[in-house]
C-alpha cells in the first residue's frame, strides 16, 4: 500500500488557484499528451496511457503530478479508485477545467458523467 504524499492537498489548492487565473491555459496544460517511453509508462505511480497496439505511451502533466502524489490502493477504499492518482480535474460540459479535487472525494455521478480527467 502506497501512501499519498502529504503535500497533495496543497498541490490541489495551487492548481485551483491557477485554474481561477486562467482556466483555458490550465485546460490545455493538463490536456497535452506527450509521448513517453516504456520506463515512464511502467513507473509504479505515474499515470500514463497506451495509445495503440504498437505500445505508444503518452502522459500528461497531471499524470506526472499524480505520480508524485502517489496512487490510491488502500484496501479500505472503493475498488473503482484503486490505481488512480489522488488528483482529478473536474471539467465543465465544454471540457474546460472547473477545479481540481481529491479523486477519492469525487462522486460516482461525476465519473459516469464524463466530466473528470485523471
Amino acid at each position: 500500500m502506497s501512501a499519498i504524499h502529504p503535500a497533495t492537498d496543497d498541490l490541489i489548492v495551487y492548481l485551483n488557484r491557477l485554474a481561477e487565473l486562467d482556466p483555458v491555459f490550465v485546460t490545455e496544460l493538463i490536456g497535452r499528451r506527450i509521448h513517453c517511453n516504456r520506463g515512464i509508462a511502467n513507473h509504479p505511480s505515474i499515470q500514463t496511457r497506451r495509445t495503440s497496439r504498437e505500445a505508444v505511451y503518452q502522459c500528461t502533466i497531471l499524470g506526472v503530478l499524480n505520480g508524485f502524489c502517489g496512487i490510491l490502493d488502500d484496501p479500505a477504499s472503493e475498488p473503482r479508485l484503486w490505481g488512480l492518482g489522488p488528483i482529478t480535474a473536474v471539467l465543465d460540459d465544454a471540457g474546460t477545467v472547473l477545479r481540481f479535487e481529491r479523486t477519492d472525494r469525487i462522486s460516482m455521478g461525476q465519473f459516469l458523467g464524463g466530466r473528470t480527467v485523471r
